[in-house]
């Protein structure tokens, strides 16, 4: 049975691993953060499962960019505390659960790379036995979440319901909304009446189409054809 610790340490870390990439380039000065557009929205915020579909052409992350993000020493030292506690929680783990040879490889090498460390936390986590070590699994969600958080703060503060200003590739309106989608942030399209193909669209969140933090250089290139073919002559 999957307590509620373990869920949030599976949707804090699977969410900092689609966000790794962005936030290690975003190390060096003139990288872009993604867009950002203030304009809350008060409905409350969206936490129901995604409805899977048939996988989408995936690509990096980053887009939506307008202005540079001279950031330097923080995004290192938020790195170098991610990666500690990533190794931290790995290593536990392993003990906890008995996986010996993760376990000697993890004590007596320094040569893992956060990311490898983190998905090794969601692989352990669905070996732990329940009981067995909850203050662990309370202090795991507590420190993952706060890097989630610091993560999302370097990416501009996107908050649920802001509106992007530009048009749906597929339904030509401007409905286009970040929200948080079981755990992700994700751009959501809410006309109601938008529906993309397979190839285009591989996540559905209550009948609509969204699409992931990785996906969003491929839907940014996508818009920019839209508007350029919608263009008036």
């Amino acid at each position: 049975m999957t307590t509620p610790e373990q869920l949030n340490i599976h949707l804090s870390v699977t969410w900092i691993l689609e966000s790794y990439q962005a936030l290690t380039e975003s190390r060096f000065k003139g990288t872009p953060r993604p867009w950002k557009q203030s304009e809350p929205d008060p409905r409350p915020r969206h936490e129901t499962p995604a409805e899977p579909r048939n996988s989408p052409q995936l690509v990096g992350v980053a887009a939506f960019t307008e202005t540079p993000a001279p950031l330097h020493l923080d995004v290192l030292d938020q790195l170098q505390t991610l990666g500690v506690d990533a190794k931290h929680y790995a290593v536990t783990l392993a003990y906890y659960t008995g996986d010996q040879i993760p376990y000697l490889q993890l004590t007596t090498s320094e040569a893992h790379k956060t990311p490898d460390l983190l998905r090794y936390v969601l692989r352990a986590l669905t070996n732990v036995t329940p009981g067995l070590c909850d203050d662990l699994l309370a202090r795991a969600a507590r420190d993952f979440r706060a890097h989630r958080l610091e993560v999302a703060k370097q990416f501009s503060e996107i908050v649920e319901g802001q509106r992007l200003r530009a048009r749906c590739p597929w339904c030509l309106d401007e409905q286009l909304r970040f929200r948080f989608v079981a755990g992700h942030i994700c751009v959501r399209c809410e006309s109601g009446i938008c529906e993309p193909g397979p190839d285009d669209c591989g996540t559905w969140d209550q009948g609509r189409p969204c699409w992931p933090m990785h996906e969003w250089e491929w839907l940014a290139h996508r818009i920019d054809y839209s508007a350029a073919q919608t263009e008036p002559i």
